[in-house]
């Protein structure tokens, strides 16, 4: 949603609240910033329902308070009264009652199990990612082996052990 401000006779965009738009008034040579305004002040009715009723509930437009329109949220749970429908439960997605008719477009590649070594809890690997544990530690001992019989004195020839 945008609001046009006419400026002597130049039409200004404001795109979002407190813009700051710059133009040129007194025949183009003074220069002039103009601040919009907030755009819920400017169509009060476009904002009425506080979040969109937070997708809890339908905005009713033609509600009516002492004669006068007042658009309201009609919660879907008719226990809610907050203004935006945010005291209703979000739902949990039990609902669903399986999921074959989901599409699965994940596709895993070769080193995703061993980012979820580095990342994941244990209890959620894969047997590729208890792989590549498996496969981290032995290169791990073996670096360690070859460090630690670096740092061994030297047999010098002829020594027996």
């Amino acid at each position: 949603m945008v609001v046009k401000v006419n400026v002597r006779g130049e039409w200004l965009t404001c795109t979002y609240d407190f813009e700051r738009l710059e133009t040129r008034v007194g025949a183009g040579l003074l220069a002039q910033t103009i601040v919009c305004p907030r755009l819920s002040s400017v169509c009060p009715d476009l904002f009425a329902c506080p979040f969109n009723c937070a997708g809890r509930g339908v905005c009713n437009y033609a509600n009516t308070v002492n004669g006068t329109i007042v658009p309201k949220c009609e919660c879907f749970d008719s226990t809610d009264t907050s203004p935006g429908c945010s005291d209703s439960l979000i739902p949990d997605g039990a609902y669903l009652e399986d999921g074959s008719g989901l599409f699965n477009n994940l596709e895993e590649n070769f080193f995703d199990p061993l980012i979820a070594v580095f990342v994941d809890h244990p209890d959620l690997w894969t047997s590729a990612s208890w792989a590549w544990a498996a496969g981290l530690m032995t290169v791990f001992f073996v670096l360690l082996l070859c460090i630690c019989s670096s740092c061994l004195p030297a047999r010098k020839s002829g020594q027996k052990l």
